[in-house]
């Protein structure tokens, strides 16, 4: 048993510990990228620490832990619109196109097997014609267009820029996503129930190091959740900020002034969920956009 001098000490160290891992704030570098906002929880809300002192006994002691995985394929979405005088128009050039863009396909190593047409929508076209003297709009039928996806499933990254320039010489030029496929997600799950086993018993060691107790009981298991993120939730927006104003001699002379703003760049890049919401982040010095498995226990122990 250890001695009262040294366990007053202690006990306001271990509830140090527990304020401090409830209000940990990390500085670091931001860029324009500040302007941009998330509405995933994993990206919005800091999760990572939950550990709490229940009564003098029983200890709620919790581990999160993300893994970055790279995928072992991926799957592309393209859409392909086609119109026409008719039906059986339409039908005619979206399948030559189509023919067309899987026989590209092929030559770049996807199988067949590896596509997918999905047929979409079939349906009519219609415009307005203007009759001035009457000054009437009248809606007549136009036309018709069918809507397909072409669905493709390939295993190297860097085959996508092909496909696409395979695709844009059909003028197919919607990419509507890609998937990033994880072959067995159960490994990655074991990984990182390992991994929070792991978290949570070097943060016991802490606890009795830091307290009077000698020992930890059996745990009672509060939450155990799991999840994924794959990459296309994980994109941010981006556009150049910068500051400016209207800057002309006399400028009062000039209060109706009309102002037209230059364009500024728009894009979109890849954020992993902030390392600073986890205990731990496995792989997450990865280069490329990867799938975000994220694993949240919770223990409760009773200390003796």
């Amino acid at each position: 048993m250890r001695t009262q001098h040294l366990f007053v000490p202690k006990l306001f160290s271990l509830c140090f510990l527990f304020l401090f891992a409830s209000s940990i704030i990390i500085a670091q570098h931001a860029g324009n990228a500040i302007y941009g906002a998330s509405n995933n929880t994993y990206y919005t809300k800091n999760t990572r620490h939950n550990n709490q002192i229940q009564t003098a006994k029983k200890f709620l002691i919790s581990s999160n832990v993300l893994l970055l995985a790279k995928a072992d394929r991926y799957v592309a979405v393209f859409g392909l619109i086609q119109e026409g005088k008719n039906i059986e128009e339409c039908n005619d050039l979206i399948e030559k196109r189509m023919a067309n863009f899987i026989q590209a396909l092929k030559g770049l190593g996807i199988k067949k097997e590896a596509i997918f047409i999905d047929a979409i929508t079939q349906g009519r076209i219609y415009s307005y014609a203007l009759n001035e003297q009457e000054n009437v709009a009248k809606e007549s039928l136009k036309g018709f267009e069918i809507k397909k996806n072409i669905i493709i499933s390939y295993t190297q990254n860097s085959l996508l820029d092909n496909i696409m320039t395979a695709a844009a010489k059909e003028a197919i030029y919607d990419l509507i996503k890609v998937d990033y496929i994880v072959d067995h997600p159960d490994k990655m799950y074991e990984t990182l129930y390992q991994e929070a086993l792991k978290v949570i018993e070097e943060k016991k060691a802490i606890y009795l190091e830091l307290s009077e107790k000698e020992h930890f009981g059996y745990p009672e298991i509060i939450k155990f959740e799991k999840g994924m993120i794959q990459p296309v939730e994980a994109y941010r927006s981006y556009t150049a900020h910068e500051s400016n104003q209207v800057s002309i001699e006399g400028a009062n002379r000039y209060s109706n002034l009309k102002k037209v703003a230059a364009r500024r760049i728009a894009t979109h890049y890849f954020e992993a969920a902030p390392s600073a919401n986890f205990d731990k982040v496995l792989n997450k010095d990865s280069l490329e956009p990867c799938v975000q498995f994220v694993l949240h226990l919770e223990l409760r122990y009773e200390a003796f």
